[in-house]
């Protein structure tokens, strides 16, 4: 087991390094690759609003089953994949839990399940006066749904796979805030056309960072044999034991 030795609080940049793995030369090139990736297709969204060109509409950011969509899904299914590798590895019935809830994201999102939802929801209670209400009413039921199912996991779930989990609840937070939080601004606002592509920008392409950040720190758990290093106040929050707590060694050789 890591020892659990009071260690000197790391920089910033430190800790970036050690939450994602970034000692492994792998997971570095993967990070460096993949918001690469992420780049081009934020400055062709801009480019296309802003100049025209590249023409191909599909560069807009918030088109449904347009290019930025389509990259979203495909990391994102590759984060289930990963997260059933690791399931399975370390045997955390919580990342199952995890999964399931990134599998609902991917499927809902392709499938428009939200949006019809939304409209369900208006049309059957007449409290409900908006398309947008009733989506954010059932995202809540079924978030609230899946919130239970992981946080029942996490409690019967120990060592490797509860500090997993704890930092998937970090990045998972950061993806809701990108998408759901900016979600009902984008659509008070969409047809300012500046307003349209800038928030289209924050939403749909911080959801695509957020998909490769999460790709990236699961591939270094299971291909790089990366220890998770949660933050001292998260990890007592959700009884992540001490020893996955120091900002130390980051390899599973050494536990």
């Amino acid at each position: 087991m890591l020892n659990s030795a009071a260690a000197v609080r790391p920089s910033r940049r430190d800790a970036i390094a050690a939450f994602f793995g970034l000692d492994a030369r792998p997971v570095r090139v993967l990070l460096v690759v993949l918001l690469a990736l992420d780049a081009v297709l934020l400055v062709a969204h801009v480019s296309h609003w802003a100049f025209g060109e590249p023409s191909d509409p599909l560069l807009n950011l918030d088109l449904e089953r347009g290019y930025g969509e389509q990259l979203f899904t495909f990391t994102m299914f590759g984060v289930c994949v990963l997260l059933l590798w690791a399931a399975r590895r370390f045997r955390a019935p919580v990342l199952v839990g995890w999964l399931a809830l990134f599998a609902f994201i991917v499927l809902d999102d392709w499938f428009l399940v939200h949006e019809r939802m939304g409209e369900h929801v208006a049309e059957t209670f007449a409290a409900v006066s908006h398309r947008m209400i009733g989506e954010l009413i059932y995202l809540a039921a079924a978030g609230l749904v899946l919130a239970i199912v992981i946080a029942v996991l996490h409690v019967l779930t120990r060592g490797i796979g509860r500090a997993i989990s704890a930092n998937l609840l970090v990045l998972f937070l950061w993806l809701v805030v990108l998408s759901v939080g900016v979600d009902p601004l984008h659509e008070l606002l969409h047809e300012i056309p500046v307003m349209d592509a800038s928030l289209a920008l924050i939403e749909d392409g911080g959801e695509i960072v957020m998909a490769s950040l999460l790709f990236v720190s699961l591939f270094a758990l299971v291909a790089c044999d990366h220890v998770p290093v949660v933050g001292a106040r998260l990890g007592r929050l959700l009884g992540v034991a001490e020893d996955w707590r120091v900002a130390g060694r980051t390899r599973l050789a050494s536990v």
